[in-house]
């Protein structure tokens, strides 16, 4: 009764053992049990669970623990007939009596009622609804999972069953009218004209789950029972689903179940003999191997291949196929090689969606790597086949496809080249010489270094390597040509392999070689005699060889190349002197096909290996460019770098430009940067090509930049710096863009070299020379004429050129980001920002040199990130901020300085700011008074002009602030810690005063030329004082005529005044005669009171009186204002006497 009971059922069939060995059942009443528990059990597979997820009594659960129950079962003694025969007995005909009585069982009753049920009919499907067998399909999973070889008696029955049921869903999808074509999801709905709208709804879930079910049978017992009966009848019901295959794969996100039921037939050795029955599923699977397949579905697709090449992973990586006795999965693939080669080329040629994600794409390159094994393996299978007229095109379009693996771009790892490698070797054979000859270029670059390094080290790929040029090689043979014969005999010498030593190269072989190209060209091993015996003789004494052959000879120069790198000086010094003989004898011949051969192969070698971080291989490669900078001195083809030979000083060595710039001495490799930047300063016009100049002397400049390790090199840092400025001041445009914004990008990524890199930046910023032509959206902008339009512009006109168009949308932008650097504090782990000085002053230059509206335009920006620098609470970076400030201000045209101004009164607006403004406008006048010149003796109208003269304002307004504002309350109080403000501490704002009055045009008289004569009434009508030393001395005057002013503000003004004094009297525009008057009107109100305003027009600027003379002895003596306090005890004293 607990087996009814939900909640025990569980710990029901945990308790209830019935194992024979724990014999808690007696054996004769087992015959009468099991079939009632069975029956039990069979009935709570159906029944529904709680609907709680969390629940242990789901179906899956509750059917997981029924078949481990039923586990201690006989296996070969017929308990379990009775609970297979629960799972068919829907399939049993009708028409069979089924009555089971437990004599019945006894005499084999059930197992007969089982196989009955194999005679059951497709037709008679109709008449059992789809859940049932949807159930039964879903039941055999577990079974064959859980009960595994307990029911291997019953395979045949589940066999018969399967084939009946895709007998019959392949029936309803022939019906016409039917709208299933896919198969591409067990999900997907199939709509077929038929009787049972059920079946019709179901049948592709259930057409599914019997593929799967049928893999599983087949995998699970295939070493045990032989499936080779069932083919015929399984193929011949599959036979419309498999010619429909290919095209149910197309962008299908999963593998169709009959796919997944194909790569199972190869699963096992004794499968693949299935496979042998029809070609149909050969083809089909490899046309799944499509451009249009998704990587889940060219995955099992490949799984399929593989499995027929190892056998059913019998057959170990490494190991013929048709070399094992037996393996039959080979010749299955060799039979249909070439489709399968076809669609590997379709792939390739497809390459990777750029629309995919990256998760996506990062599978599909798996695929791909996966893919060039097994079609290495396949390739492996073309040897043996006699190849067809029409699949020699297909051959060469996968040759050319599988280059490109090979080049450096790719990054591809020792595997997926060697794959590669190992399929060109075996097809190259076999497509023609046109092609086969076409390869050889990239195949020897691949024996050459890779953008300043050595390229590929490893020796077994490098013998692939000249092991497919040797099958190039077998070609030129045959058309009657030894001379990339000849090449490869020595190739193959020089990657040769040690007998002893694994990855070392065998020197007895290597040096022979090496010594033959380093000796006479025409001796027997030198580069003339490769060609000679092609052209007879006279082509070998005279050079006259034609350009295909002299091309064969590149393997030969990159492997020297290669060379160049080796840290063994034996072989390295080898390669340099067979090339240094090969560049001499051309040079001596002067054949356009040899000088094409060094132009286009040496040369561009050497160009990429003066980049190289390697020091010790750049070296050489510097001698290199030496020797044929000497040989073609005379050349006028700028790519043969004869310009350079000027540098070359065979008279004197410690002069000569690349001997001294290898030398090992630092201070010598300096020097020679020094002299050639002075030769390039004092030469009017350059020296040298652009290509000289961007292709070798600019990358020997910037070496020692990125190099520089430690205090010693410095110098020699410092001098390549300079020679990047003095260098890049000749380049063209687009070369000179190319290295500015290299040294950008590498600005962020060698953080330990930035100092450095830095003032290269700056140095290149301060060598532009190029001529700017704004586009006319910019120009109409800053011209007030934007929306205008002109139809008379040209493109030039309209877009502006390639130099604004690069400034504006990437270098400038690019610099300005770098314009502050973030540390991170390693104590509290704070972001502090600092200003890169060295940058924001060269971009200031660079302003400079760009049209005036561009640099008005540009300039408010970088002041506010300068400004901004100045609120860091890092005292270090305000220094850096103030300073760089102060040279910008510098730097700029004094009429900026206003602007400025205007910033810092903006960034800097309270609290500690205000000190750190202070001592900025400090630092800001003192440099701009160092460059500031003062006009002798200006006109009235050029004196109202000067731009210093009109910041006096703005400068009084920010000193007044500083001295009388809060800025003074927060020193003046005690509870303040200034000390944590460094800028807290002086008096910035009275020396600025004193550098201010030395540097101003004294001319109050300008008052008077204004036509007023009060000071005041001009300041309040145009809110600007009549001359530059009214502007300083009336606002403290004006805090002076304040009845009720305080004994501090008194002192500070006279602080101030006395300050101004000092200034005046360095001042050299100061008179006697203006200085008397302006003294006079100035003192002459605070001395004499207000009675003589009263009597006679009184000038204060001028100091003229109207009066009578005679009223002199009439005037008030000198009256104090006093505070409020003062005048308290003035009054205290007057009421005591």
């Amino acid at each position: 009764s607990s087996l009814l009971e939900k909640k025990e059922f569980r710990d029901t069939l945990t308790k209830f053992d019935l194992s024979k060995l724990e014999g808690t059942v007696d054996s004769q009443h087992r015959r009468e049990l099991i079939p009632v528990i069975v029956r039990i059990l069979f009935g709570r597979f159906s029944s529904r669970g709680s609907g709680v997820k969390s629940s242990k009594d789901s179906p899956a659960a509750r059917r997981a623990a029924i078949l481990s129950f039923l586990t201690a079962l006989g296996k070969n003694e017929g308990e379990l007939d009775y609970f297979v025969y629960m799972m068919v007995r829907v399939f049993i005909p009708q028409n069979t009596n089924m009555s089971i009585s437990v004599e019945a069982n006894a005499s084999s009753r059930v197992p007969h009622l089982i196989e009955s049920a194999t005679s059951i009919q497709s037709d008679e499907l109709e008449l059992i609804h789809c859940q049932r067998v949807e159930g039964f399909l879903n039941l055999l999973s577990d079974v064959i999972s859980q009960l595994g070889f307990g029911v291997k008696a019953y395979v045949p029955v589940f066999m018969s069953l399967l084939q009946t049921i895709c007998e019959r869903t392949e029936g309803m999808r022939k019906v016409p009218g039917s709208t299933s074509n896919t198969d591409a999801s067990d999900d997907a709905s199939t709509t077929a004209n038929g009787n049972d709208v059920a079946w019709q709804q179901r049948v592709s879930a259930i057409r599914s789950l019997c593929f799967r079910r049928i893999s599983d049978l087949v995998v699970k017992f295939t070493s045990s029972y032989d499936f080779l009966p069932y083919a015929n009848r399984l193929w011949t019901s599959l036979d419309q689903a498999i010619q429909k295959l290919p095209g149910t794969v197309v962008n299908a996100e999963k593998p169709p179940s009959l796919l997944y039921l194909l790569e199972s037939f190869s699963a096992h050795s004794s499968l693949i003999r299935l496979l042998h029955q029809t070609d149909d599923a050969m083809v089909a699977v490899f046309k799944c191997i499509s451009k249009s397949s998704r990587h889940q579905v060219v995955t099992v697709a490949l799984s399929f291949v593989e499995n027929l090449l190892t056998e059913g992973g019998t057959i170990e990586e490494g190991v013929l196929p048709s070399s094992v006795e037996g393996a039959v999965g080979w010749q299955l693939v060799q039979r249909h090689v070439h489709l399968l080669v076809r669609q590997f080329t379709e792939r390739l040629e497809s390459g990777t969606p750029e629309s995919l994600h990256k998760a996506d794409a990062r599978k599909e390159t798996n695929v791909a790597q996966r893919e060039l094994d097994i079609l290495c393996r396949v390739s492996e299978l073309l040897v043996a086949d006699e190849t067809e007229d029409e699949d020699v095109s297909v051959l060469e379009n996968l040759s050319s496809l599988l280059i490109p693996f090979l080049n450096f771009e790719r990054k591809a790892d020792e595997f997926n080249q060697r794959n590669v490698l190992g399929i060109l070797e075996r097809i190259i054979p076999r497509i023609r010489h046109d092609a086969a000859m076409s390869h050889l270029q990239s195949l020897a670059k691949l024996l050459g270094p890779n953008k300043g390094n050595p390229g590929i080290s490893s020796l077994e790929i490098r013998q692939m390597v000249v092991a497919c040029i040797s099958a190039i090689s077998q070609h030129e043979a045959d058309e009657g040509s030894t001379v990339l014969c000849n090449t490869c005999k020595s190739l193959n010498m020089l990657v040769a392999s040690h007998h002893k030593h694994i990855e070392e190269c065998n020197f007895d072989a290597v040096l022979p070689v090496l010594n033959g190209l380093g000796g006479p060209p025409e001796q027997d091993g030198g580069w003339i005699s490769y060609t000679a015996n092609n052209d007879g003789p006279a082509a070998a004494s005279t050079g006259t060889v034609e350009e295909a052959q002299t091309k064969k000879l590149t393997p030969l120069i990159y492997c020297c190349f290669h060379m160049l790198f080796d840290e063994d000086g034996v072989l390295s010094r080898g390669a340099l002197k067979a090339l240094k003989t090969l560049v001499s004898a051309v040079a001596l011949r002067g054949t356009n096909e040899w000088l094409q051969l060094v132009e286009t192969t040496l040369i561009s070698c050497v160009r990429i290996g003066l980049t190289s971080h390697h020091s010790s291989a750049r070296r050489l490669f510097v001698l290199l460019i030496s020797e044929v900078a000497r040989s073609f001195s005379s050349s006028d083809n700028a790519n043969l770098y004869g310009d350079l030979s000027i540098l070359i000083r065979d008279d004197d060595p410690d002069l000569d430009f690349f001997l001294n710039v290898t030398h090992v001495q630092v201070h010598r490799r300096g020097r020679a940067f020094d002299r050639l930047r002075k030769l390039l300063a004092r030469s009017e016009e350059c020296p040298f090509s652009s290509h000289s100049l961007s292709n070798v002397l600019l990358p020997l400049a910037i070496h020692p930049i990125y190099e520089c390790s430690n205090k010693t090199e410095e110098t020699y840092a410092l001098e390549g710096i300079a020679t990047v400025g003095a260098v890049a001041k000749h380049l063209p445009w687009g070369k000179y863009h190319n290295a500015l914004w290299t040294a950008l990008s590498q600005l962020s990524r060698k953080p330990d070299q930035e100092r450095f890199i830095t003032a290269m930046i700056c140095a290149l910023m301060d060598a532009f020379h190029f001529e700017v032509v704004l586009d006319s959206a910019s120009t109409s902008k800053w011209n007030g004429s934007e929306g205008i339009g002109r139809d008379d512009e040209d493109d030039t006109q309209k877009e502006g050129n390639s130099v604004w168009r690069a400034l504006k949308n990437r270098l400038i932008p690019k610099i300005e980001s770098y314009l502050m650097k973030e540390k991170v504090d390693s104590r509290t782990g704070s972001i502090h920002k600092k200003l890169r000085s060295p940058i924001a002053l060269a971009l200031v230059k660079l302003y400079k040199k760009l049209p005036r509206q561009i640099f008005e335009a540009r300039l408010p920006r970088l002041l506010t990130i300068t400004c901004g620098g100045l609120k860091s609470r890092d005292s270090s970076a305000r220094s850096v901020a103030r300073d760089t400030l102060a040279k910008i201000a510098a730097t700029i045209d004094v009429r900026y300085l206003s602007e400025v101004i205007r910033e810092l009164a903006i960034a800097l607006s309270e609290g500690y700011q205000l000190h750190v403004r202070s001592a900025a406008l400090y630092s800001v006048i003192l440099e701009v008074t160092k460059v500031y010149e003062r006009p002798e003796s200006p006109s009235s109208i050029e004196a109202r002009k000067l731009p210093l003269d009109k910041c006096v304002p703005a400068i009084m307004d920010l000193i007044q602030q500083d001295i009388f504002g809060s800025a003074s309350e927060i020193k003046e109080a005690d509870n303040v810690q200034k000390r944590l403000v460094k800028e807290a501490g002086g008096a910035k704002s009275h020396e600025t005063l004193e550098l201010m009055a030395k540097h101003i045009l004294f001319r109050p008289s300008l008052a008077a030329e204004s036509g007023s004569n009060s000071p005041r009434a001009e300041r309040d009508s145009d809110n600007k004082p009549p001359s530059a030393v009214h502007g300083i001395v009336f606002p403290l005057l004006e805090r002076l005529r304040d009845p009720e002013v305080s004994t501090s503000t008194i002192g500070k003004a006279k602080e101030c005044l006395n300050r101004v004094t000092l200034g005046l009297s360095r001042n050299s525009s100061v008179g006697a005669e203006e200085v008397l008057t302006f003294v006079y009107a100035s003192v002459s109100p605070f001395v004499l009171g207000d009675a003589m305003r009263t009597k006679g027009t009184f000038n204060e600027d001028s100091g003229d009186s109207s009066g009578d003379d005679d009223d002199e002895d009439e005037t008030k003596p000198l009256k104090i204002s006093r505070t409020k306090k003062g005048k308290k005890k003035a009054s205290a004293s007057s009421s005591s006497h």
